[in-house]
């Protein structure tokens, strides 16, 4: 199983997601080696309840059950808070869904998510080479912040 058989479902509930959610998160997927994904049925994309536990958790990895493969979930209405309110800027909608995204996958093929943002920004981004390094050193301190 690769990234490009990874199903991704949309499952809202009285809320209508940002435009280009969907494309988004396929194309931050499709950036995504296949053995980091190897074995990952689907990804959902839903909003999550407004007071949990944990309000800072944008998603959650679900790992394998018996008679279930693993999946992950993505809180759509809380990553796009982190859009600062610009989804329709494309960087920041993927620095945003590829956060929570990628920090799940980290979960799923147990590798650090920094590879998989390489991987992304030379794909999409390969103009930015050159900031990459201080770039990912940055995300690194904002998500130790958040932990």
């Amino acid at each position: 199983m690769n990234s490009r058989t990874v199903e991704i479902r949309e499952l809202y509930k009285n809320y209508t997601p940002p435009q280009h959610v969907l494309s988004t998160v396929q194309a931050l997927l499709d950036s995504v080696p296949d053995e980091y994904v190897s074995g990952l049925d689907h990804v959902v994309l839903t909003n999550g309840l407004i007071k949990m536990r944990r309000p800072r958790v944008l998603g959650r990895y679900h790992g394998k059950q018996p008679g279930r493969p693993p999946w992950v979930e993505l809180y759509v209405n809380r990553i796009a808070v982190g859009t600062l309110g610009h989804a329709w800027i494309p960087f920041l909608r993927d620095l945003a869904f590829g956060f929570a995204l990628f920090h799940e996958i980290e979960h799923h093929a147990h590798e650090d998510w920094g590879t998989l943002w390489e991987n992304f920004m030379d794909q999409k981004y390969w103009y930015l080479k050159r900031v990459r390094r201080p770039f990912l050193r940055l995300l690194r301190v904002y998500t130790r912040s958040l932990r």
